[in-house]
């Protein structure tokens, strides 16, 4: 009798636990689509939601965490195909590598590159660059003319009439109207501003690590952006050119020069980001920030961090009068407090730690002697960072720039 009355009661109490086991995975399911439609509203379209899954997904609330292990070195970056499911892209060509497995790359890799030159009043400027771009031999050089409401001076018309450059007219005076998408002759696709000059060399050397880390920002104008917890101060010049061999970058600055597939021309204009878009055009500034936040969140983590080049410089060039010199689209006051405020918003957005790190080791430098970057320091003097041959090696490899010279 003793023993059926423990059996009866072990039995009600396994009935019990699996009641209360049952309301709890339900309110806890219930409790997790709440989360998930708050951080929906919150964050962004449905539309944009549902064309992502948690391999495609920066958001906390639907993946329970940041960010996700995604796909492997070189495969499919199926995260911007997955992009373009609602919204095609203007030119499907711009896509074209991305998802091919990297033995079926050498054609798109070996097309050359395209140069874009965004431009705003410094005629005086675009006649001293332009020569000198089109003597690096580029597949295709594009004029963005971003003052919509004056036509462009004659020689450049010239230019564009005998097919030497392509000059693409915009709407409004938007910085990020260099971000629109074109039919670009090749998938590598140099960005810069009218008055940062860049050797031909060091130009066709970028492209030839371009054409190693093909999915990722490589470019001359490294920085860190970080949460200082200050309103008018997020990135620091010094930490990604000073403290050597310390140095780290989590973006690139690619309007000062630098490298990426046409894919994320594409996909910065897809309409979930209109929002940022119109602030970048409101504050007329942080038009390379916006790209690289909208690059690291379509790419698995070892594409998300950029690939920062060290050349021999100089790149910046004193060109047409003073007037002139100040009459670039961007707004130097108060640059560095709207574009924090920019970076606070968008890391709401895609979450803090979506931009990756690169170290001194992921760095490139020029060597003038051989006219290449060659190799990243990783490669050049080893992984380990706490022997003093490693130091000595990064010291040496530093010797072959001119201090002083080699940042944007």
């Amino acid at each position: 009798m003793v023993q059926d009355v423990t059996v009866s009661c072990h039995v009600f109490g396994l009935k019990v636990l699996e009641v209360l086991l049952t309301i709890t995975l339900v309110c806890g399911l219930q409790a997790g689509v709440g989360r998930a439609n708050f951080y929906a509203d919150k964050f962004g379209p449905a539309s944009y939601k549902r064309q992502r899954t948690c391999e495609c997904n920066w958001w906390k609330a639907e993946c329970g965490t940041t960010r996700l292990p995604r796909i492997h070195n070189n495969g499919p970056l199926t995260c911007v195909h997955q992009a373009f499911r609602d919204h095609p892209a203007r030119y499907p060509t711009n896509l074209v590598g991305v998802a091919e497995p990297s033995n079926e790359q050498a054609n798109w890799l070996s097309e050359g590159f395209t140069i874009v030159i965004s431009t705003f009043r410094r005629d005086s400027c675009l006649q001293v660059i332009v020569p000198h771009y089109l003597s690096c031999q580029p597949k295709q050089l594009r004029i963005v003319w971003h003052d919509f409401s004056r036509q462009y001076p004659s020689w450049l018309a010239e230019l564009s009439q005998n097919g030497s450059i392509v000059i693409d007219n915009t709407s409004s005076d938007s910085l990020a109207n260099r971000w629109v998408p074109q039919d670009f002759a090749t998938r590598a696709v140099f960005s810069v501003d009218d008055d940062v000059m860049h050797q031909c060399g060091e130009v066709q050397a970028a492209h030839a690590v371009w054409q190693r880390h093909p999915f990722q920002l490589v470019g001359f104008a490294a920085r860190l952006i970080e949460d200082s917890g200050c309103c008018d101060r997020c990135y620091f010049w010094k930490s990604s050119f000073l403290n050597w061999p310390s140095n780290k970058a989590n973006t690139l600055f690619i309007t000062k020069g630098g490298f990426a597939h046409s894919a994320f021309y594409e996909l910065l204009w897809l309409p979930e980001f209109t929002r940022f878009r119109d602030k970048v055009a409101k504050l007329k500034t942080a038009e390379d920030i916006l790209m690289s936040f909208v690059h690291a969140a379509h790419v698995p983590h070892e594409f998300a961090k950029p690939v920062p080049l060290l050349p021999f410089g100089p790149q910046d060039f004193q060109c047409g009068n003073r007037s002139e010199q100040k009459s670039g689209l961007a707004q130097t006051s108060g640059a560095m407090t709207r574009r924090c405020s920019i970076i606070k918003e968008l890391r709401e957005w895609f979450g803090k730690e979506v931009l990756r790190k690169a170290n001194a080791s992921d760095f490139y430098v020029y060597d003038r002697e051989l006219k290449t970057f060659g190799r990243n320091m990783r490669e050049t003097c080893g992984g380990s960072s706490d022997n003093a041959t490693w130091h000595a090696c990064l010291q040496f490899e530093m010797a072959k720039i001119q201090k002083g010279s080699f940042a944007v």
